[in-house]
């Protein structure tokens, strides 16, 4: 049996792969592995902190928790079967999951057995500080990358993880973990630590689990895996911007037959025109310079890829400042911004009117954009989790 089948025959013998309850209080790190099926990495990552909590390696303040995702499609190495789980994070889903109606699909099924058991955490730790970490791999190499909903709070536990931070995923992926836990106001990191079945991507996933896990003061940060193991992600980091931006998707579907030509890595710089890709239409080309992100080399997925940009970090500090300040309550001043008076947190903006810099501004401000209505953009304003 090679490595790969020996990791998925480890990731798919049980929706629970485990869970550590620690002597004293702490925070409930819930992770979810194996969400897409070709993905093994996370399962294993997950088993070994698993390991480690429970042989008392690392004394643990709080409660571990870690599931798979999806076990039929982890059986057979597939992304997913009928459907991807990925994508299946929306609140018409997500309710159909908790009634009694028969699952439309596999991934349908799978996703009311995660709901239900997030149910259950969710009201057994009513009140406790609750931290989800979503592990993934990618098909095209490259570094360990990790992504979040731009909070203050989740802010600080990313900046602890010695691996690049992208910004905007859950702006363009709908139906995400990400954009979904985004809403109910939820703590949420995804963590990608490289190639599906490269060897050294279970022990990045491994690694900045444990970085996360100081971060969010469940281990001592002084431990000597949580040093030995930022030592590593930085080697593995390096060349890579620390902080991103997502500022293009390239959506694609079965009928485009997309083909990414060989040879790119995540952050490996483009300049527009680029070819990137070929599909029904001929060749892809990339709309602007930037740093390309998860080049797609598998054939099921809606990503072709993304395009980033580095963000600087005096450009967060002075978010923070802004939000600190609540200065986003002056946006409605701005001509062509008005408050959706039957969604509090949300603002509606003509784009003919108000035209620079705008969504910058409002990502500077804490609020994320969502779908066009009505012809106008649309941001909600983030839900920041209490310290």
């Amino acid at each position: 049996m090679n490595g790969a089948a020996v990791q998925r025959s480890e990731a798919t013998s049980g929706r629970v792969i485990g869970r550590i309850d620690g002597p004293g209080p702490g925070p409930v790190v819930v992770v979810i592995a194996g969400v897409h099926g070709n993905e093994p990495g996370g399962p294993v990552a997950a088993r070994r902190i698993v390991d480690a909590l429970r042989d008392g390696t690392v004394p643990l303040a709080g409660t571990f928790v870690a599931l798979v995702g999806n076990r039929p499609a982890l059986q057979l190495g597939r992304r997913f079967v009928d459907r991807d789980l990925g994508r299946l994070w929306v609140p018409a889903e997500v309710e159909r999951a908790r009634g009694d109606a028969p699952p439309s699909s596999v991934e349908q099924g799978e996703l009311r057995a995660l709901v239900r058991e997030l149910d259950a955490l969710e009201a057994e730790f009513a009140g406790r500080d609750m931290l989800y970490l979503e592990l993934h791999s990618t098909s095209g190499p490259g570094v360990p990358f990790q992504a979040i909903n731009d909070t203050l709070h989740d802010r600080a536990i990313a900046f602890a993880n010695p691996i690049p931070l992208i910004l905007g995923v859950e702006e363009s992926i709908r139906g995400s973990l990400l954009d979904y836990m985004e809403t109910q106001g939820k703590s949420v990191l995804v963590i990608e630590g490289g190639q599906h079945e490269a060897p050294e991507t279970a022990n990045h996933l491994e690694s900045a689990m444990w970085m996360v896990l100081a971060a969010a003061g469940a281990v001592p940060s002084d431990a000597g895996v949580v040093r030995d193991r930022g030592t590593r992600l930085r080697a593995a980091a390096a060349g890579a911007p620390a902080v991103a931006e997502v500022v293009y998707r390239h959506d694609t579907t079965p009928d485009d037959h997309f083909v990414m030509r060989p040879g790119f890595r995540h952050f490996q710089r483009i300049r527009r025109g680029e070819a990137l890709a070929d599909d029904v239409g001929g060749t892809v080309t990339a709309p602007m310079d930037g740093l390309l992100l998860m080049p797609r080399y598998q054939g099921l997925g809606s990503d072709g890829f993304f395009i980033t940009r580095p963000v600087r970090r005096g450009w967060l500090s002075l978010s923070a400042v802004l939000r600190k300040l609540g200065v986003d309550r002056a946006l409605t001043w701005l001509p062509g911004v008005q408050r959706d008076p039957l969604r509090p947190r949300q603002v509606q903006v003509d784009p003919h009117v108000a035209r620079y810099l705008l969504v910058p501004i409002f990502h500077l401000c804490g609020y994320r954009r969502l779908q066009p209505r009505n012809g106008k953009m649309v941001f909600a304003r983030r839900i920041e989790v209490p310290k």
